[in-house]
């Protein structure tokens, strides 16, 4: 299916052809290019104040949806998060980027970086998990799991959702209207979209034997790890992990967020991305 320009020249979107799926993305500026990788049951709109922050600032800002999420159509052929990544890269003719992402997306950074290191300037990994790592050490974050996986069974997509938010968004142990009701909604809107249009479909896969984790010496990017404080402990010890493996990666904490947490404080969030790659 052919690129659909928008009617500003530096603005574009579309879909790339991968197998038998159709990957949906949009590009926003021109200059150095910025991948943002969306987190899990999420879609690349979590990123709209990221787009349009980083292209004024003179980036080329592009971001996607994987498989089984928003606008991609989904085919049947099983792929790799990274061939996703490359292919995208490969359409618009980016030869190397910085890459972005959150929660699952950040796994998929992750793999492309391994599998394509000369196609990464720099990474910055956001409330990240790790591809390897055995989930669930946080009980709170146990429990819901267990709940969320009755709902999926159930096809009860709006149980399902909210359980999700309450661990993630909200944090494990933090009541449901810590968020203001703007940023809830929200949200809910982008998961709810992408459960109901995707309900059991799978995405892209990650690497094994071996897995990311046992692979992490060879990342020699520099890498920015940001979490939030109010994050599930199990986001806590994979941040530790990567900061002890990754010879080249700095730390930063954002107070009194979740996992969404460049939803919560954007200006906070872009600040600190655009000091790290701008340094």
């Amino acid at each position: 299916m052919p690129i659909k320009k928008a009617k500003s020249p530096i603005e574009a979107n579309g879909f790339i052809n991968l197998a038998d799926h159709q990957i949906y993305y949009k590009s926003i500026g021109e200059g150095q290019p910025i991948i943002f990788l969306h987190g899990g049951y999420l879609n690349l709109q979590m990123w709209a104040e990221q787009m349009e922050y980083f292209a004024a600032k003179g980036f080329r800002a592009i971001a996607y949806d994987d498989l089984g999420h928003g606008k991609t159509k989904d085919g049947t052929v099983e792929v790799l998060a990274h061939e996703v990544v490359l292919t995208l890269m490969d359409s618009l003719g980016i030869e190397q980027a910085h890459l972005v992402g959150l929660s699952w997306g950040a796994m998929m950074a992750v793999d492309f970086c391994l599998e394509h290191p000369k196609r990464v300037k720099k990474m910055v990994l956001t409330s990240p998990g790790l591809n390897g790592w055995e989930y669930f050490q946080d009980s709170l974050a146990a429990a819901n799991n267990l709940l969320r996986q009755k709902a999926k069974e159930q096809a009860d997509t709006s149980a399902f959702v909210e359980l999700f938010m309450r661990n993630w968004s909200d944090g494990p142990a933090q009541k449901t209207d810590r968020l203001s009701p703007q940023i809830r909604q929200h949200i809910q809107n982008l998961m709810t979209q992408t459960v109901t249009q995707h309900w059991n479909k799978n995405w892209s896969s990650l690497l094994q034997n071996p897995p990311a984790r046992q692979r992490l010496s060879e990342i020699q990017h520099p890498v920015l790890l940001i979490q939030g404080e109010l994050d599930a402990i199990d986001i806590h010890q994979i941040v530790e992990i990567y900061q002890e493996s990754l010879p080249h990666s700095y730390r930063l904490d954002i107070p009194n967020v979740a996992h969404t947490l460049n939803l919560e404080e954007g200006k906070v969030f872009n600040g600190m991305v655009l000091g790290f790659l701008e340094d």
